[in-house]
């Protein structure tokens, strides 16, 4: 059986260890990963970009539910958003909150999810 949920919460995850995360979800074997819940893992800005760039690989097409609320997420971090998620049309539930986006993020993510 392959992993479908994969949830993180509370974790001091950091950008090291999203880094490797994100290298773990570019492979085949994330490819029935559907739910994804980074909240208060603690992504910083390097660390949410790596994982935003790896939604858009080929392996995580069957993405449905990610969740990156409180996470301190700078806004050149949602620009690697809106690139990544134009690859990834099954994504339906999105939680961003208390990432302290402005208005020019949140324009980006608006943008990027019509």
């Amino acid at each position: 059986a392959r992993l479908t949920s994969l949830d993180l919460s509370g974790t001091m995850l950091l950008s090291s260890g999203a880094q490797k995360l994100a290298a773990e979800l570019c492979k085949p074997t994330a490819a029935c990963l559907t739910h994804l819940n980074l909240t208060r893992a603690h992504l910083g800005l390097a660390g949410a970009q790596c994982i935003f760039t790896a939604l858009g690989s080929a392996s995580l097409l069957q993405l449905q539910f990610l969740a990156v609320n409180s996470n301190a997420i700078a806004d050149e971090g949602w620009a690697a958003f809106a690139q990544a998620v134009q690859c990834n049309v099954q994504l339906q539930h999105l939680d961003v909150g208390y990432c302290c986006l402005g208005p020019g993020p949140s324009q980006v993510v608006a943008d990027a999810l019509q």
